[in-house]
């Protein structure tokens, strides 16, 4: 997938667009038996990579489908990634509950 990800870039910076039309959501990757491989970029160059089983969509037929429940739900963890490297100490993590499923 890391791989689809650099060809990926490499076609958004020949296509010559600006950094700031850029979306970070760089869609499907791989399709897998029993899903797909979803890329995120973020401007400082972290890569984002999520594995969505079949099924496994947010409101099945809700609006954007799977790549808009991807791009969501990359658009999330990309927020609690920029909180946690604002904080590496881990000030923004006070009390239980701050990770998923509460570990």
């Amino acid at each position: 997938a890391l791989d689809v990800v650099e060809e990926r870039l490499e076609a958004l910076g020949a296509a010559g667009g600006k950094e700031k039309d850029k979306d970070c959501y760089l869609g499907e990757l791989l399709p897998l038996e029993d899903g797909a491989v979803h890329g995120y970029v973020t401007p400082t160059w972290a890569t984002l990579l999520l594995v969505l089983r079949d099924g496994a969509v947010a409101g099945n037929g809700s609006e954007g489908g799977v790549q808009g429940d991807a791009r969501r739900r990359l658009r999330a963890l990309h927020g609690a990634y920029a909180k946690a490297m604002a904080a590496p100490l881990g000030g923004g993590h006070s009390g239980a509950g701050w990770a998923p499923g509460g570990w």
